[in-house]
């Protein structure tokens, strides 16, 4: 998936065959929330509805947990987030006879996929199992697990980010999010600190 804020809706938009499918998925989830005023308000969502919807519109704005309940509720499917740090498996509609797998490195989703053949197109890849498939979920941790062992996942509590527009430099997502409440910037990466 590539970095570009949108990798969770590119993640499961293409576990379910969608294409490009950012756009499609921000605009279902907006009037989701905005149709069930009661399930989603200010409480639950941090923010006035159409505050929080106006801004997942947009592109460069990063879904999460909420974006993913509402997304396995319209598919009708169970989606089982693998966190990569944690090794954590958060179920995102339990019961539905269907999943797709997602890994999630504290900064980027990615989909699990079942490649046949590498000269395959993408398209044949298997990336919707049965949810009473537990051996696919058990392969899956065992991915994550190996990527956990390379370190492949950003703590966000204690990383330390750069804003690419304007190059400043704090430690963890609640100065990042003070600094783009302050200025507006959105675009940041990890810098990596070596010995």
């Amino acid at each position: 998936m590539p970095d570009d804020n949108s990798c969770m809706f590119t993640a499961f938009g293409g576990a379910i065959g969608l294409e490009n499918p950012s756009k499609t998925l921000r605009d279902q989830v907006a009037d989701y929330i905005l149709n069930h005023p009661n399930e989603y308000n200010k409480a639950i969502l941090g923010e006035e509805p159409l505050v929080y919807t106006s801004r997942m519109r947009q592109m460069d704005t990063w879904g999460g947990a909420i974006e993913l309940s509402i997304l396995s509720h319209i598919y009708n499917i169970e989606i089982s987030s693998i966190d990569v740090k944690s090794l954590r498996v958060d179920r995102f509609g339990e019961n539905k006879p269907n999943r797709v797998i997602i890994l999630y490195s504290g900064i980027h989703y990615d989909r699990i996929a079942f490649c046949m053949d590498l000269s395959y197109p993408v398209e044949v890849d298997v990336t919707r199992w049965s949810t009473d498939d537990e051996e696919v979920l058990d392969k899956a941790r065992q991915l994550a697990q190996r990527l956990q062992s390379l370190h492949y996942y950003t703590d966000t509590t204690d990383f330390v980010i750069k804003c690419e527009l304007c190059h400043w430099i704090g430690q963890g997502t609640r100065e990042a999010a003070k600094h783009e409440r302050e200025t507006g910037h959105r675009q940041f990466g990890e810098l990596q600190i070596t010995d």
